[in-house]
C-alpha cells in the first residue's frame, strides 16, 4: 500500500515538473499578455510599460536576456511583483543606454492637446 502511495507521488512530481514552463520556455514566449498574466498587472499605466518594454524588446533596443532575467525574478517575489519588474527594467535599459522612466510621447502629446483645448475654450469665454 505504502509502496503505492510512494510512486503516486513520484509520478505526480514527474507530472508537475514537466507541465511547469521553464524560463527558457518563457523567454521564447516573452510578449505583453505572458507578462502581464505572470506579474499579476492590473491598471492602464501598468500595462502601458509592459507594451513599452515588450515593443522596445522587439525593436532590438532591450536586450531579450534583460527582459527575461527581470520577468523571472519579478516571478520569484509573493507581492509587489510588477514594482519589482518595473525598477529593474528601469535599471538593466539604462545600462543598456535606454530610458524607460520617461513619461510615453503619446501620453504628453494628449496632454498638451487638452492644454490647448482649455486655453482656447477660455478664450472664447472672454
Amino acid at each position: 500500500m505504502s509502496r503505492r502511495i510512494v510512486l503516486a507521488l513520484a509520478l505526480a512530481t514527474v507530472v508537475l515538473a514537466t507541465k511547469t514552463p521553464s524560463v527558457a520556455q518563457a523567454a521564447e514566449r516573452l510578449d505583453v499578455e505572458t507578462i502581464k498574466m505572470g506579474l499579476d498587472v492590473s491598471d492602464e499605466e501598468n500595462n502601458g510599460f509592459v507594451e513599452r518594454v515588450v515593443r522596445l524588446m522587439n525593436r532590438r533596443r532591450l536586450s531579450r536576456e534583460s527582459v527575461t532575467i527581470a520577468f523571472a525574478k519579478a516571478r520569484t517575489r509573493t507581492k509587489h511583483k510588477f514594482q519589482y519588474f518595473k525598477y529593474a527594467m528601469i535599471e538593466l535599459a539604462d545600462r543598456e543606454g535606454v530610458s524607460l522612466d520617461r513619461p510615453s510621447p503619446r501620453r504628453r502629446s494628449t496632454t498638451n492637446w487638452w492644454q490647448t483645448l482649455l486655453t482656447r475654450l477660455r478664450s472664447i469665454g472672454r
